[in-house]
């Protein structure tokens, strides 16, 4: 885990997830709370999702769900009737990320399903995953008493509010939720799009007028996310993706003391044996693009003073992280993007001559290894996949300097643990 030079304040999370791998560069940022977040991102709004739900209902259900996905079905008894998780396929690599609901005592949804007093879900997917997941479904369905059912008239919204609570909507609307994967994200509600019944009609309307709740636009939630450190939807890299690799056992979409589940193997594999190489986690990309140093090639220079002018730089973008995190800039780098590891290899100094021992012109010997991806940005926060053994270590993404910041929410590493 990034270590973090400026704050020594950490959120627990998840007991079972308390001593993990450190990861930390010496280009530090603070650990991003939720009361951190700048006052140019939206603090407050509702987004409608790309998203679309399914019903899974019947005598089956769950054992039919907790066959298909690692985590078990949510019950009605338990504080929170919403889970995130991914599929996985029979390989362990992931085929669409969800949340599920449980709706076997909610008569309200049960009715506009046309059933009564039936074991019943609810699971939400982004609109690119559901057919492909709706095929899955279907086939497994063939050999349980379930059935599997689109509902193309319902819609997805993501709510929140960092000023005041939302929870007394909670009792207002049927399926009205927080976020399961990060404390004080948000909340979720799905409702029906257009519907002849009047209560149907006047929650809507309810929903789409609470007072302080503006509309925003799809970039503003992913922002959100970003900010957060939260992959979704198609930011999943379908069929390749790992999901230990984007955190979903830290968002509590994996439970490793249950049976077998579809693509169980691998994933249980890489938890046993520490087998996580890679971390999605938040980016900074610094808004000055890196000197140009034709190709390396530095003339002229003793190796000593230009070390201590990278160890300048280095403590010049630390301060301007912690000035910032946002700064909306106008420059966009394409998704999966390499980012490098600008690091000098180990047991090599950090410059050698480029014509021979009595040169005067030297290259640095930074290794320039992939280290990662960036997912996606907007602006100069973004998503990043980075290896979790690049300990101290600065990066680039394009022509831009990058700087790893550690989620508030992630689990406490074991030195952190020991040092508190």
């Amino acid at each position: 885990m990034f270590a973090c030079s400026i704050l020594k304040i950490r959120i627990p999370f998840r007991s079972q997830f308390q001593y993990i791998r450190n990861y930390s560069t010496n280009v530090t940022s603070s650990l991003l709370k939720p009361s951190q977040i700048p006052q140019t991102v939206a603090i407050s709004g509702k987004v409608l999702l790309p998203r679309t739900p399914l019903a899974i209902y019947g005598q089956d259900s769950a054992k039919f769900i907790n066959g298909l996905l690692p985590i078990r079905p949510p019950e009605v008894d338990v504080d929170s009737r919403t889970k995130y998780t991914t599929m996985l396929n029979s390989s362990g690599r992931v085929t669409a990320d969800l949340f599920i609901t449980c709706c076997h005592d909610n008569k309200p949804v049960q009715k506009s399903l046309g059933i009564e007093n039936q074991f019943c879900y609810i699971l939400d997917l982004d609109n690119a995953a559901v057919k492909t997941t709706l095929s899955v479904l279907n086939l497994h369905a063939l050999t349980a008493d379930v059935e599997v059912k689109l509902l193309p008239d319902y819609e997805v919204y993501s709510l929140w509010d960092d000023v005041n609570d939302l929870e007394s909507y909670a009792s207002k609307f049927d399926l009205f939720t927080p976020d399961p994967r990060v404390p004080g994200f948000g909340n979720r509600v799905i409702l029906p799009k257009l519907s002849s019944d009047t209560t149907e009609a006047a929650k809507r309307q309810e929903l789409l007028n609470i007072p302080g709740l503006p509309d925003l636009s799809i970039q503003d939630y992913n922002l959100r996310r970003y900010l957060f450190g939260l992959p979704e939807g198609s930011e999943y890299r379908i069929n390749k993706s790992l999901p230990l690799e984007y955190c979903v056992d830290y968002m509590g979409g994996i439970d490793f003391d249950k049976g077998c589940y579809l693509g169980q193997e691998l994933v249980c594999r890489m938890h046993q044996q520490n087998m996580v190489r890679k971390r999605v986690t938040v980016v900074n990309i610094n808004a000055e693009a890196l000197k140009d140093d034709k190709d390396n090639l530095i003339p002229n220079k003793d190796q000593e003073k230009v070390q201590d002018d990278v160890q300048d730089d280095v403590q010049d973008d630390v301060q301007a992280t912690e000035d910032e995190i946002y700064k909306p800039e106008h420059f966009q780098l394409d998704p999966m993007t390499d980012i490098i590891d600008t690091t000098p290899a180990p047991h090599m100094d950090m410059f050698t001559p480029v014509f021979g021992k009595d040169s005067n012109v030297f290259r640095s010997k930074a290794a320039s290894r992939p280290s990662g991806k960036l997912i996606d940005s907007i602006g100069n926060i973004g998503l990043a996949i980075l290896r979790t053994d690049t300990e101290c270590h600065n990066f680039k993404v394009g022509d831009y300097n990058l700087t790893p910041i550690v989620p508030f929410w992630w689990p406490v590493s074991e030195s952190e643990a020991a040092s508190s």
